[in-house]
């Protein structure tokens, strides 16, 4: 049976019960990661997932919440000896400031049991194997630095993307940080589940759009702490709507797929 496990469901704003963004797919032998915000290696172990099973894993976009994590990630791979190589997707601008970050901690690739390598993530990109397929799909999240990026003459391409998963036939996206919903809205037609992040976006406007979408399940993640204290407000809000099924994440929440 295929999984998805929450590892990190808090905002950019450090939680003491969440950590940040990271979710975890099982399927098959193999286990593939989505973001690997702070906190991400505590909560793999935490959450009891064999960390020898990753062999990919994805990163949408390089804000510290979604990729600081894999330096450490990288860390435990290397003090657990694990041989294993593992493939690190992540925008294509970002690729070359990983490599000197790595050097910079101390992480040499030639000197560590754990084989990492750094792989671009471009405008078309898709992964597929036996298990399931990736598509990155670009969004719109981090364009209100245009205006600044151009006034300093930053190298700064701001490319940032959301995932369209294929996982056993379901159809799964991931949305991680938007700037709007207007990111997504052709895109989420009838899938079978939806991670939407909670932060940049108006839940009730959601709601409106997953239903008329027909997307069956919603979860909603990377939640800032004000929306937090509204989860039986917003649940009550969306059943009334006639939309029965969203969720609030939770770091170590299991989702059981075909």
């Amino acid at each position: 049976m295929n999984r998805i496990v929450v590892l990190g469901s808090s905002s950019g704003m450090p939680d003491p019960e969440r950590a940040c963004s990271s979710i975890l797919i099982e399927a098959g032998d193999k286990s593939y990661l989505i973001d690997a915000g702070e906190g991400c290696a505590s909560s793999i172990l935490r959450h009891k997932i064999d960390p020898f099973k990753i062999k990919q894993v994805f990163i949408t976009h390089t804000h510290a919440d979604h990729c600081i994590g894999i330096f450490m990630l990288v860390q435990m791979m290397h003090l657990l000896e694990n041989k294993e190589s593992i493939e690190i997707y992540l925008p294509e601008e970002a690729v070359f400031w990983f490599e000197n970050m790595f050097d910079a901690l101390y992480l040499f690739k030639e000197k560590l049991s754990c084989k990492f390598e750094l792989k671009p993530i471009t405008h078309d990109f898709l992964f597929k194997d036996e298990n399931l397929s990736l598509r990155a799909h670009l969004n719109r999240h981090l364009m209100s630095n245009k205006e600044f990026i151009s006034e300093e003459n930053l190298p700064n391409k701001m490319e940032s993307y959301s995932f369209g998963l294929d996982l056993g036939g379901e159809r799964i996206f991931y949305s991680s940080d938007i700037a709007d919903l207007q990111d997504i809205e052709n895109l989420i037609e009838e899938a079978d589940l939806l991670f939407c992040e909670s932060t940049h976006i108006n839940v009730e406007e959601l709601l409106e759009l997953v239903k008329r979408k027909k997307v069956k399940k919603t979860i909603l993640t990377h939640i800032p702490e004000e929306l937090e204290v509204r989860e039986d407000e917003l649940i009550k809000t969306a059943k009334e709507m006639e939309y029965e099924n969203l969720k609030f994440a939770f770091d170590g929440l299991r989702i059981n797929l075909s």
